[in-house]
């Protein structure tokens, strides 16, 4: 789901919110051979210039256990927070090869879906 996304460089958030998709699966670690935290599914650049922590989980439907909102949610913040601590500042262009223009306001925004 990440990659599809991905894919469309862009999420419209209730109509008039548009996130531009920096990347996905963006590993959370301070130097190259760290074991790491975890990964972004999906990390982008809101309207206002903040980055934006995407957290993806499959529902639960059909007698099929997914996981649950709360627990996307407190990925979502977890990986905000490590993201905070690691300082990591150097953001990469997008996947569009256009760096993004984020504020130098580091509380990245955390969006579950």
């Amino acid at each position: 789901m990440a990659v599809a996304l991905a894919k469309e460089k862009r999420l419209e958030i209730a109509g008039d919110r548009t996130i531009r998709i920096l990347d996905y699966q963006v590993p959370l670690k301070a130097a190259q051979f760290d074991k790491g935290i975890g990964k972004i599914d999906l990390s982008g650049c809101g309207p206002d210039g903040r980055l934006e922590v995407i957290e993806l989980k499959v529902g639960r439907s059909a007698g099929v256990v997914g996981e649950t909102p709360l627990r996307a949610l407190l990925e979502g913040l977890a990986y905000a927070v490590s993201f905070v601590d690691l300082g990591d500042v150097g953001v990469k262009p997008g996947l569009d090869g256009n760096a993004p223009q984020l504020t130098g306001d580091l509380r990245p925004t955390v969006l579950s879906l």
